[in-house]
């Protein structure tokens, strides 16, 4: 299957509506106060990313409905939301002229052509969205061309090497993902000319799926409720992906990067 379509195929799942996950009013959320995994997670994206580039111009690569960028209007001086949905986009501008918010603003856009000028990003993340992205080593490119030379970014590769890469293989209602090798994550990413300054690893476990049979004891309710309770701050799936060794068959990893300055 070719690239283009591929991403059509993708395209055609998130807009479809035939799972409520990819409904564009659910497709993104915010912490709820919850407590659980994901509220965590969220917590820990959106902390992040807003320290990506403080009073500058911040780029949501994948932003789906809008709501992460828009939760992190205050901490950019201009915002810009860049996904392939229609759909999803229609959400995020109805949700933008809802708050009146006139410094973001959202478009269509293929990852592997961004419709963005040359280094004229400061800051840019992209979480749950490049593993559904095929030929990612062009993506990076196009990443690295748009941020400015010493702009930084934040990105969410999925492990092949990881027990919810069999969950993902075992459910083809889903949206196919393209995953990496840990050594083929680090290299693309320098290739591109992303330096990597430190990663983090989260989702020792799959938290979601029935398939495969075998791996069911993993995938329950009982499980998630181990991994997402606090210990010093941090949740035990945060202990153990820092557990070296143990921390490679982690599905999220997140690479912080610069680009590196041309000499």
């Amino acid at each position: 299957m070719s690239a283009r379509d591929s991403e059509e195929a993708t395209r055609a799942k998130y807009e479809s509506g035939e799972r409520a996950g990819y409904e564009p009013a659910n497709v993104s959320r915010l912490p709820g106060g919850s407590g659980d995994y994901f509220d965590r997670l969220l917590e820990l994206k959106l902390d992040a990313a807003a320290a990506l580039a403080p009073q500058g111009r911040l780029l949501d690569l994948g932003c789906g409905n809008g709501l992460h960028l828009l939760a992190l209007q205050e901490a950019c001086r201009e915002g810009i939301g860049i996904d392939f949905s229609r759909a999803l986009l229609g959400e995020a501008e109805r949700r933008r002229r809802g708050e009146k918010v006139a410094h973001v603003r959202f478009a269509v856009g293929n990852a592997r052509r961004l419709p963005v000028r040359d280094a004229s990003v400061d800051g840019l993340f992209s979480f749950s969205a490049l593993y559904y992205m095929p030929h990612l080593n062009e993506v990076l490119m196009e990443i690295a061309r748009v941020l400015r030379p010493g702009g930084k970014c934040l990105l969410e590769l999925g492990h092949a090497g990881s027990l919810n890469a069999l969950v993902a293989r075992a459910h083809p209602e889903l949206a196919e993902s393209f995953l990496l090798g840990r050594r083929t994550m680090r290299r693309e990413l320098e290739r591109a000319g992303l330096k990597v300054e430190r990663e983090k690893r989260l989702q020792i476990l799959p938290l979601w799926g029935e398939r495969p049979a075998w791996l069911r004891p993993a995938l329950g309710p009982r499980a998630k409720s181990v991994l997402q309770r606090r210990l010093g701050g941090r949740m035990v799936d945060e202990w153990l992906c820092s557990v070296p060794g143990l921390g490679r068959a982690a599905f999220r990893w997140w690479f912080w990067c610069v680009k590196e300055r041309v000499r």
